[in-house]
């Protein structure tokens, strides 16, 4: 199970409000002011969202909570989303490559084993959502 970490924001009759709080060295780095990381970092922390999840713990506005996925989940979804568009690529370049496709052939048959790839992905990842969303397992000062 990963685990990470939330901040109850709010709750609302069965559910609750969470943000998670980024977890970064750079706030006790003494060059985080010139740092390019920290920049970086800061762009897409102004763009995060709570996430509404089921209250299955009982938590309380301004509780600390651990949240977790779990592993075999992540990992299958990250490898249909990743290997098998880039797998079917692979493969469609080497069959267009040995139907002697000239250059452009092989390309465009390989872009299209990664669209394939891509929209295969797609369809079987979107019914498995819910597995990927967190689950609220425990207060975190209950440790």
């Amino acid at each position: 199970m990963i685990e990470q970490r939330a901040k109850v924001l709010k709750v609302e009759e069965n559910n609750i409000w969470v943000d998670t709080s980024p977890q970064s060295a750079c706030g006790s780095c003494n060059q985080r002011n010139q740092c390019s990381a920290n920049t970086f970092e800061n762009a897409f922390i102004s763009q995060r969202k709570p996430l509404q999840l089921p209250n299955l713990i009982s938590a309380e506005t301004g509780d600390w909570i651990v949240l977790g996925i779990h592993e075999n989940a992540l990992l299958q979804s990250v490898a249909l989303i990743y290997l098998l568009p880039v797998v079917l690529m692979v493969i469609s370049a080497i069959i267009g490559s040995a139907l002697n496709f000239n250059d452009l052939g092989v390309i465009l048959t390989a872009l299209i084993g990664l669209g394939i790839g891509g929209l295969i992905s797609y369809i079987f990842l979107a019914p498995r959502l819910s597995v990927l969303t967190p689950t609220p397992l425990r207060l975190s000062n209950q440790l």
